[in-house]
């Protein structure tokens, strides 16, 4: 325990007393509250008396009553504590510490106070200023290993760590090399040969090889890994290393797509020795080709430094630095909209007033929220009208609509169609419920009419006032509806989404996929695909199987646009079939300081922290 743990733990037991008031106290009676001999008890006294927080005036003799009179107002000493914390680095400490104070403006000074601290920082080490982009963050990165990173934020940083063999620039529609400067294919597309860069150097000195590539396929395919990405390279019959910076692989069958896996960033290539070696380790310090480096990785906060020996430009900032403030976008302390100092702020969920001359982003990514029920699990959620029912009903609700709905507007799919994208519905936010779900030959009958006294919903995010409505709602049904919320947790080796207790006790599940705007289309075969998603972890194996089918014809298909004509209809089987049903796009801004300059906001709505640089006044 801290010193202020124990000055918090005699305030609590002698509140009534004030500050400057003496209070009756025995060596004894302290050793019992505080847990410690009396010999401790003494030198805990001693330290907070040098410190300032009290007055002992010790009893003559054994037993004798001493006095003890408190300086210092708890939540004073509280902030005190908390802001020295946060600037020796212990973010989670500092937190815990603000989490116990009684008064709201004590937080609202702290919450002001650490504000700013973030955005841009200049500070000169060894001779050298070192640039820093500070970031506040209300959640902390799961994973960094590219083979097990299932959220959006896990990828985006992931990707700035390690390298693909080519890239996609989504403006041109075309593929670039990358850590691979050319390959070819022959007629067939069952053959693809890529040429490695030389001198291509990891994170901790070696040279990356043709046998790296070889490694991270056959990791990613290894059952002792079970990567919920394992599908992208199911299609693989053989990978091989032909010379030391050549490296071939040969596919079962055409895949149109094939550039599309190559270049996702759960392809990113990893260094055999470290990875196999440090196999736990690898997920929160990883090593890998990319423009920055891991330095810290923990609960509070992710430090990644620019690589200085990168292949391509050197990143242009020297730190990046992201502070875990959980409930950051909820948190009362932020009273008077976004301070200048903090410079970069992702995915803003709330209307306030940036400051002006701000850049404002929508980033190109769609955050969906739809409703999946659990194949998995045995109820009346089998009959697949019940489903139908259930589903409809749940749209109709609309418990979603409310404070900050102009940032929503009413899905029809995962991905905007291009009846979407023209029509009023992107313009004018959330249109009119589109009915019922499934077949419409027929009225559906109501889920009350089925006989289920209750369900068992779970969500990954939803407002107080929403879970409410929903609640209400089925109650008018005569249905019980009870409701938790789902633990965000790591993907850990062998994961698969329902495997645990947590993930099969639900009859459905409220929740929510980003689907990457960069690359659509990869990323709604991710969506369907990882077992570890929870899509695809509900769908039990016959309806996995079908949409496995529905999807090799995807992939089969050389068109974009007749592929884009095929997720749609993938979509609406879904639907119509009772498994799902889509509720709203989610708009999510990013916004920053005019001084921040090479902004580009990637698909899952973050800025790429390569080109990022801060104008500096003269």
């Amino acid at each position: 325990m801290h010193l202020s743990d124990y000055y918090l733990e005699l305030r609590r037991r002698y509140e009534q007393v004030g500050e400057a008031e003496p209070a009756a106290v025995t060596l004894e009676e302290l050793s019992g509250l505080l847990n410690c001999t009396p010999r401790n008890v003494k030198l805990l006294l001693k330290r907070m008396k040098e410190s300032g927080w009290i007055s002992w005036l010790p009893g003559r003799g054994r037993g004798n009553t001493s006095k003890i009179i408190f300086h210092v107002p708890l939540d004073q000493l509280l902030l005190d504590q908390a802001k020295q914390l946060v600037e020796k680095g212990d973010l989670t400490r500092g937190l815990e510490l603000i989490g116990g104070l009684e008064d709201a403006q004590a937080r609202v000074v702290f919450f002001d106070w650490l504000g700013e601290r973030f955005g841009y920082r200049e500070e000169r080490k060894a001779e050298r200023l070192c640039e820093t982009l500070r970031i506040p963050f209300y959640k902390k990165v799961m994973t960094l290993d590219p083979a097990y990173t299932v959220y959006g934020l896990d990828s985006h940083f992931s990707r700035h760590i390690f390298d693909t063999l080519v890239k996609y620039i989504p403006e041109t529609g075309q593929f670039v090399p990358h850590l691979a400067y050319a390959w070819e294919t022959d007629e067939e597309r069952l053959e693809w040969t890529f040429h490695l860069r030389k001198q291509v150097l990891f994170h901790h000195g070696r040279e990356l090889k043709a046998s790296d590539v070889v490694y991270t396929v056959e990791r990613m395919r290894s059952p002792s890994w079970n990567s919920p990405f394992s599908w992208m390279v199911e299609e693989i019959e053989g990978v091989r290393a032909v010379r030391e910076h050549t490296v071939v692989f040969r596919l079962h069958r055409p895949n149109r797509m094939f550039l599309n896996y190559i270049s996702s960033d759960r392809m990113s290539i990893v260094p055999e020795e470290v990875c196999s070696r440090e196999r736990e380790a690898f997920a929160s310090a990883p090593v890998g080709t990319g423009p920055f480096r891991v330095v810290q990785n923990d609960d509070s906060k992710l430090v990644m430094d620019a690589f200085p020996l990168y292949f391509k430009e050197r990143a242009l900032l020297d730190r990046i630095e992201l502070w875990v403030i959980p409930d950051f976008n909820q948190t009362e302390g932020w009273t008077s909209g976004v301070d200048e100092a903090m410079t970069y702020l992702p995915f803003i969920d709330r209307d306030d007033e940036m400051p002006s001359g701000w850049g404002q982003v929508y980033d190109a990514g769609v955050h969906t929220k739809y409703v999946v029920f659990n194949l998995r699990k045995d109820g009346p959620h089998k009959d697949e009208r019940f489903r139908q029912s259930v589903l409809s009903f749940i749209r109709e609700t609309g418990f979603w609509r409310g404070e900050g709905a102009s940032r929503l507007t009413q899905a029809e799919s995962f991905y905007y169609t291009e009846g979407e994208a023209s029509g009023s519905v992107m313009r004018t936010g959330v249109s009119e419920s589109k009915g019922a779900v499934g077949d419409t030959s027929a009225a559906l009958p109501r889920p009350g009419s089925f006989g289920i006294p209750s369900l068992k919903l779970g969500y990954t995010s939803i407002r107080p006032e929403e879970e409410a409505r929903l609640r209400e709602a089925f109650a008018s049904e005569g249905i019980e509806l009870s409701m938790e919320r789902m633990p965000r947790s790591r993907v850990e080796i062998g994961d698969e989404f329902g495997d645990t207790k947590e993930g099969l006790q639900f009859d459905a599940v409220i929740s929510g996929v980003i689907i990457d705007g960069d690359d659509p289309q990869l990323s709604l075969i991710e969506t369907y695909e990882t077992r570890a998603s929870c899509l695809a972890g509900y769908m039990d194996d016959a309806a996995y199987q079908e949409i496995k089918m529905k999807l090799h014809a995807i992939r089969a298909e050389s068109d974009s646009r007749k592929r884009g004509e095929l997720f749609a209809k993938l979509d609406r089987w879904m639907e119509k079939s009772g498994y799902l049903t889509f509720l709203y796009h989610k708009h999510m801004k990013t916004t920053h300081h005019p001084s921040m300059k090479g902004v580009h906001v990637n698909g899952l709505g973050w800025a790429d922290f390569r080109n990022i640089w801060f104008e500096k006044s003269v």
